[in-house]
């Protein structure tokens, strides 16, 4: 297993493109968008002798980092719409 992140995720179409790598491969949940920003993170299964342009592979720790920091955000994010209702809810 490879956990790599995939920059200039999106295309000209705000359209996800995944530089040619086999979908099936990638692992189930292991995927990472962060918000407002240009990469996404995944595990893959894919053996990949070379990356291709715009991939990098990243260590677990790297992944887990990411992972860390993205579910912040999430949770962020969803105490602040929490707030939002409550204040409207007043």
């Amino acid at each position: 297993m490879k956990y790599i992140k995939i920059n200039n995720f999106y295309n000209l179409f705000n359209q996800p493109d995944y530089k040619g790598l086999n979908l099936d491969e990638i692992i189930p949940g292991s995927q990472l968008y962060p918000a407002n920003s240009t990469y996404a993170v995944v595990a893959t299964n894919e053996g990949l002798s070379s990356l291709p342009t715009d991939i990098e592979e990243l260590t677990q720790e790297q992944y887990l980092e990411e992972k860390n920091n993205n579910q912040k955000s999430s949770k962020n994010l969803q105490d602040t719409v929490a707030e939002l209702i409550k204040e409207t809810l007043k």
